[in-house]
């Protein structure tokens, strides 16, 4: 992963993978845009690799988003994440950006 998908092997250092029984794996990703990536390029590589090393063919990946406390700060890395948190911040930004037809890039 490191010379193929470098951003997904920082993202899965920073993981503590969560074992239960004796086939499954979950990890939890910080955002969506890391589950998406993992669900769609990266798990069924893994699990494959794990199988071959292990040799075991059972063992299985799920991937979820972890549950931010309110002493964690939030990353916000698309631009719709970003958005979202400052039209809560202030709901004028909503109505601004309909007013003058504007779309997130």
């Amino acid at each position: 992963l490191r010379e193929s998908r470098p951003r997904m092997a920082v993202t899965l250092r920073s993981v503590v993978p969560v074992i239960s029984g004796e086939d499954a794996i979950q990890v939890d990703l910080n955002n969506g845009s890391q589950l998406d990536d993992f669900n769609n390029t990266t798990r069924s590589d893994l699990e494959r690799y794990l199988q071959q090393v292990f040799g075991n063919s059972k063992i299985s990946i799920s991937a979820g988003l972890t549950e931010a406390s309110e002493n964690q700060k939030v990353k916000l890395y698309t631009s719709e994440e970003k958005f979202r948190y400052l039209s809560q911040k202030n709901p004028a930004l909503t109505a601004f950006r309909q007013k003058l037809n504007l779309e997130l890039e």
